[in-house]
C-alpha cells in the first residue's frame, strides 16, 4: 500500500509516496535525499534521529535504549529503525543533510610542468576523405606523435576558417579540436575521503586555481568507515556497481558545478588528478573492495593508474582522463602519498612526522634514511560521529569549548545556537574535562567537583554520566561517558601508531622536528588540547603546524607537474609499510595511549 509522506528538510517541503512497511531512511532517501548513517544502518548508533508524526511503528526496544521515552515522547524517532505505517510527516535536521568541508590545505611550491599542453596545428587543405586522416599526416610531417586513439572533436569536415587546435598528453596528440582553443584548458584535483569529497578546478595554462567544490561522499548513506560499506558489499546488501555509480554521479556534477560557475565548456576539462585512500579508490574503479578486508589483504591497485573518465561512468566531463595517485600499501592509500608530496616531507627537516587524522587516520614518518607508514583504525568519533550529540562541522556546531570555574565557554559555528558539537569541540572539551579533574586517568567522569558551580553541570543522561554543555526548552548538548570512551578509542589508536613508527625509526618523540597535522579538522584544531588528550607527545608542543586538506593539495601538484608522478611512484615503492594488527606491541601501546 502506498501512503504520502511529507517531509521537511532546509530549503522547503517535499511531498512523496512511500511503502507502507518501509523505514524512514529509505523514505528519505527515496525522495532523492542524501541521509547520513553512521553505523551504515545496522541500528547501532542512534545518531539518524528526526521528528516524526504520523502514523509510523511504535517504538523498538533499540529506540527506547537509544533515544528514552521522553524522546520519544517528543516525536523523535530513529530513521533506520522505525517504519511507515500510513500517512507520516517528517522532519529532516540539517545535521543529516550539509556539511562544511575543508577544502584548502597548505600547497607544496612546485615548477609548472603539466602534463596536458595545446598547440595550433597548420593550416590543412581539404582533401578528399576524411578530415581525420588529413590531420594524422600534417601530424607526421610537424614532427608530433599521435596516439592510436586519435579523436576530432567536432564535425568531420574542416570549420573555424580552417584553424584546428592539438591537445597533447604528456608530449602525445590523443585530441584535436575546431578552433583555437588553445586559451581554453581546464584540469581537476580532487580529493576522494571516505566521508567528503573535494574537487578543486584549475587552469593548466597559468597553474592558477580557481575555485572548489566540495559535498558529502554519497555512499556515507551506507556506512562512516570502509569497512562497512567493504561488508556491504561482501554481503550483498549493496551491490559495487551502485556504490562505484552514486560517486562517479557526484564527482561529475562537482565537476559541472565550477564549470557553470566559471563558464566554461565541461569538454575543456583534460585531466583530474585524484588521491584518496585504497578502498575508495577501488570502488571509484569498480574493483571489488573485499580482498581488502580479507588475509593476506591484498590490493587490485598496485601503482599509478590512468583510465578515461566515460569508462567510469563520467558523462560531463568526458574529455577527461582521470590519473589516480598510487597507493603506499592496502590500507595506507593515494591520499598519504599526495600528502607526503604536499607537506613537502622529504625536503623539509628530519624526522617529520605527519598524521592525517580522520575515520581512516593515516601516520607518516620521515627520518633521514626511511620513510614509515601505517593505517590507524581512529572510527568516526573525531568527525562527530558515533557521539551523542555529535554532529559534523556545520552551522550550530560547538566547535571550541572552554570550562570556566563558573560553566563551559562555547564558540560556535555560525554563532547561533548549539545544536551539537563536532571533532574539535569534542577533543576541546575532553581536554578541559581532564584538566579540570572532571574526568580521570582512566575516562570516568566525575561524581562530583570542588568547584560548586560545576556541579550542576554532571549529569545523568538516561542513567548515564554526562557533562552538560548547554541547554534550553528544546535542546540539551552533552558529552557523555560513552562519548569519553569513543575519544579514548580514537586517541588511543592515533598515539599507538605514532609510538611504534617512532620505535621502528629507533627514536624518540624529541628527536621529531616537525609535526603535520592533516584532515578535516582543518585549522580548527589546538595544540594544547591535542598534547592534553595524549594524542600527541608533550615535547611537540612547539613543532605542531596544521596543514589542512593535504589530500587535495598533493593531488593539485602531480596535476600541475607531471615529474611529480615520478616521486608519487617511488613513494609507493620505497616506504616502508608498519602492519598494526600484527604487530606483537600493538595491543599494549594502544591500551596504555587510551589512557589520559
Amino acid at each position: 500500500m502506498k501512503v504520502t509522506v511529507t517531509l521537511l528538510v532546509r530549503g522547503g517541503k517535499i511531498s512523496t509516496r512511500a511503502r507502507a512497511g518501509q523505514t524512514l531512511a529509505a523514505v528519505i532517501q527515496g525522495a532523492g535525499l542524501d541521509l547520513e548513517l553512521p553505523c551504515g544502518g545496522h541500528r547501532d548508533c542512534g545518531a539518524c534521529q528526526v521528528h516524526a508524526q504520523g502514523r509510523l511503528s511504535p517504538p523498538t526496544a533499540v529506540e527506547l535504549e537509544l533515544l528514552g521515552a521522553e524522546k520519544i515522547g517528543q516525536g523523535v524517532r530513529l530513521a533506520c529503525k522505525s517504519k511507515i505505517q500510513g500517512e507520516a510527516g517528517i522532519i529532516v535536521p540539517e545535521t543529516l543533510q550539509a556539511t562544511n568541508i575543508l577544502a584548502r590545505g597548505t600547497a607544496r611550491r612546485t615548477d609548472f610542468n603539466p602534463d596536458i599542453s595545446k598547440r595550433l596545428l597548420p593550416p590543412i587543405i581539404p582533401a578528399e576523405g576524411p578530415l581525420l586522416e588529413s590531420i594524422k599526416k600534417s601530424l607526421a610531417e610537424t614532427g608530433l606523435a599521435a596516439a592510436p586513439e586519435l579523436e576530432l572533436a567536432g564535425p568531420e569536415k574542416n570549420s573555424a576558417k580552417g584553424v584546428l587546435t592539438a591537445v597533447s598528453r604528456n608530449g602525445t596528440v590523443d585530441l584535436v579540436e575546431h578552433g583555437d582553443t588553445r586559451a581554453e584548458c581546464f584540469g581537476l584535483a580532487v580529493d576522494v575521503g571516505t566521508t567528503t569529497l573535494v574537487v578543486a578546478l584549475v587552469d593548466l595554462i597559468s597553474g592558477r586555481e580557481l575555485g572548489t567544490a566540495s559535498a558529502l561522499n554519497p555512499q556515507v548513506t551506507y556506512g562512516h568507515d570502509v569497512i562497512t560499506r567493504i561488508t556491504q558489499v561482501k554481503g550483498k546488501q549493496v551491490s559495487l556497481h551502485h556504490l562505484q555509480a552514486i560517486l562517479v554521479r557526484e564527482l561529475d556534477r562537482l565537476g559541472r558545478e565550477l564549470c557553470r560557475r566559471h563558464s566554461l565548456a565541461p569538454a575543456r576539462i583534460y585531466e583530474a588528478a585524484v588521491a584518496g585512500n585504497t578502498c575508495m579508490m577501488h570502488l571509484l574503479l569498480g574493483l571489488d573492495p573485499v580482498v581488502l578486508a580479507l588475509a593476506p589483504y591484498t590490493s587490485r591497485i598496485k601503482g599509478s593508474i590512468s583510465v578515461r573518465a566515460t569508462e567510469l561512468g563520467f558523462k560531463s566531463l568526458g574529455r577527461a582522463h582521470l590519473y589516480i595517485l598510487p597507493p603506499i600499501s592496502p590500507f595506507v592509500g593515494g591520499d598519504i602519498t599526495a600528502g607526503i608530496l604536499a607537506a613537502d616531507l622529504a625536503g623539509g627537516p628530519k624526522p617529520t612526522l605527519l598524521i592525517d587524522i580522520g575515520t581512516n587516520g593515516e601516520v607518516v614518518l620521515v627520518t633521514e634514511n626511511k620513510t614509515f607508514a601505517c593505517s590507524v583504525a581512529a572510527g568516526p568519533a573525531f568527525e562527530g560521529m558515533n557521539i551523542a550529540c555529535g554532529m559534523r562541522a556545520q552551522p550550530g556546531a560547538i566547535e571550541a569549548v572552554g570550562i570556566e570555574n563558573d560553566g563551559p565557554r562555547l564558540k560556535v559555528i555560525g554563532q547561533g545556537r548549539p545544536r551539537g558539537i563536532c571533532g574539535s569541540g569534542l577533543i576541546d572539551v575532553v581536554a578541559q574535562l581532564r584538566e579540570k579533574e572532571l574526568i580521570d586517568a582512566g575516562g570516568r567522569i566525575a561524581a562530583d567537583c570542588a568547584a560548586p558551580s560545576l556541579r550542576p553541570y554532571l549529569r545523568d543522561q538516561n542513567g548515564k554520566r554526562s557533562f552538560l554543555l548547554f541547554a534550553d526548552r528544546s535542546r540539551q548538548v552533552y558529552i557523555s561517558q560513552q562519548d569519553i570512551r569513543q575519544v579514548q578509542l580514537a586517541k588511543g589508536a592515533c598515539r599507538a601508531g605514532i609510538n611504534l613508527l617512532l620505535k621502528e625509526a629507533a627514536i624518540g618523540p624529541a628527536a621529531v622536528k616537525r609535526v603535520c597535522v592533516a584532515g578535516a579538522f582543518g585549522y580548527h584544531l589546538k595544540p594544547a588540547s591535542l598534547i592534553k588528550i595524549g594524542l600527541l607527545p608533550r615535547e611537540w608542543h612547539d613543532r605542531i603546524a596544521f596543514v589542512g586538506n593535504t589530500a587535495k593539495e598533493g593531488a593539485l601538484s602531480v596535476l600541475l607537474n607531471q615529474r611529480l608522478r615520478d616521486e608519487a611512484a617511488r613513494l609507493g615503492r620505497s616506504v616502508l609499510t608498519v602492519d598494526l594488527v600484527s604487530h606483537p606491541e600493538f595491543d599494549r601501546q594502544f591500551i596504555q595511549a587510551m589512557l589520559f
